[in-house]
């Protein structure tokens, strides 16, 4: 879907009553900067370790996303649903980020926020865990590292 048709479509289910640039605005406006989450991302490119972004996502949220926070340059490669046509947690997309990266299972630690994605990682063999707080989310990416 492009950002045009995502835009028609909420307007004319939710009565939205803006223009495509103000909602481009109120859409895209939801993002914070996690400065824990930047800093573990930054650690492990210094050990060496890709990190990729992998995300349910769309052309409007990711322009905004690109254009607002300087991190967002810094992942290796990114595996967005908009690009693919198939979302999380449909495991053709995992896939994807396995040939793509040449890694498989335990070597791939995987971060989400949402328990059905990481339950897909989890039965490809992949690490992984529901991010709820940076603290628990370091800790355990580090004893992953670990191990």
């Amino acid at each position: 879907m492009t950002s045009e048709e995502f835009y028609r479509s909420v307007k004319k289910t939710s009565e939205y009553e803006g223009d495509v640039n103000r909602f481009r605005m109120d859409f895209s406006n939801i993002f914070e900067e996690i400065p824990m989450m930047v800093q573990l991302m930054r650690h492990l490119k210094e050990r060496q370790i890709q990190v990729v972004l992998f995300s349910n996502t769309n052309e409007m949220a990711t322009e905004f996303i690109r254009k607002r926070f300087d991190f967002f340059r810094e992942f290796d490669a990114y595996f967005l649903s908009f690009q693919h046509g198939v979302m999380k947690p449909d495991p053709s997309i995992y896939k994807k980020v396995e040939t793509s990266t040449g890694k498989q299972g335990e070597e791939l630690f995987f971060i989400d926020d949402r328990q059905e994605n990481i339950t897909t990682a989890l039965e490809l063999g992949w690490s992984g865990i529901v991010h709820e707080d940076p603290v628990k989310t370091r800790n355990t990416v580090n004893s992953w590292l670990a191990a």
